[in-house]
């Protein structure tokens, strides 16, 4: 690879066939696999969702050796949060130099005051690893992706589940908060009529949350369970299992296709809890967080 015949740039519109071909392509092995880069949803749900991504100004180069792709890195920022969620870096073959020419394109579109840089990659991509590691992400933790199919019977609609509506806002944000404080899930997002964010709860009293669940129909058909968590002194009475069903019975509605959950390797009891209504390990990976050096 002649590094002289190699150009860099900005992915446009224009640009989402083919970087989606080729995403897939590169993460159809495991030892180039970035989650945040495709999980397995239709190449052309691929290509909507990043022409759709491009034409909003989302941060995504490419390099070309005499127009062959052979490179791509980009993100997703969330501007009010300070955060950033990186996507790659994706090579035809792993490169270190070519990997931090595609960072250090990226980076002049990336915010300096960052909170946090965060990358999933599958446990195989050890490239990936020890790249945005050397960059700066050293806080590592182990998660597992699970898939769950619908069969021929529908989970029935569990009982006792609320709307999350503005009576159990403040209740809701408490116990959400003290159980995922670094969640990129926007509660807020609930209250917003046109958001594809739901969230269903189980109460103890009036306006007390004591365990929710928020879920959403993504592209392609792709439903996906973002949280679920119960509140301490609830546990291992059944309600994780109630929410779960009650999230993935409003998914089929939906017509979700198959539903997706990510769970950290020390979760050992939820885990257990989504193999037991029939999820099924489809990948384990690495999430990376810490501020990039730029």
């Amino acid at each position: 690879m002649d590094s002289a015949e190699i150009f860099i740039r900005d992915a446009t519109p224009d640009d989402a066939a083919p970087l989606a071909r080729f995403i897939i392509d590169v993460c159809a092995r495991p030892e180039g696999h970035c989650f945040q880069s495709w999980s397995g949803e239709s190449e052309v749900a691929c290509e909507v969702e990043l022409r759709e991504a491009l034409a909003d100004d989302t941060p995504f180069c490419m390099a070309l050796d005499r127009n062959r792709l052979i490179g791509a890195l980009g993100c997703q920022v969330d501007t009010e949060r300070h955060l950033v969620w990186l996507k790659g870096p994706l090579m035809v073959e792993p490169n270190e130099t070519l990997a931090m020419n595609l960072w250090r394109k990226l980076a002049v579109r990336v915010p300096r005051d960052l909170a946090a840089a965060t990358v999933f990659v599958d446990v195989r991509n050890e490239f990936g690893s020890r790249f945005w590691e050397a960059t700066g992400l050293t806080d590592k933790k182990v998660s597992h992706v699970f898939e769950w199919k619908p069969q021929d019977l529908v989970p029935a609609p569990a009982l006792r589940l609320h709307e999350a509506g503005p009576a159990l806002w403040r209740s809701l944000s408490e116990l959400h908060a003290s159980i995922f404080p670094a969640s990129a899930v926007k509660l807020e997002e609930v209250m917003d009529p046109d958001s594809a964010l739901n969230c269903l709860c189980v109460l103890s009293g009036e306006n007390r949350v004591d365990g929710f669940v928020t879920f959403g129909l993504e592209g392609g058909g792709e439903g996906r369970v973002y949280t679920l968590g119960v509140r301490d002194g609830w546990r291992r009475q059944g309600l994780g299992r109630q929410l779960l069903m009650g999230a993935m019975a409003r998914l089929l509605t939906a017509s979700a296709a198959r539903v997706l959950l990510t769970v950290n390797d020390v979760d050992v009891g939820a885990r257990r809890l989504y193999e037991s209504v029939g999820f099924r390990l489809l990948y384990s990976g690495i999430a990376l967080r810490g501020v990039p050096l730029f």
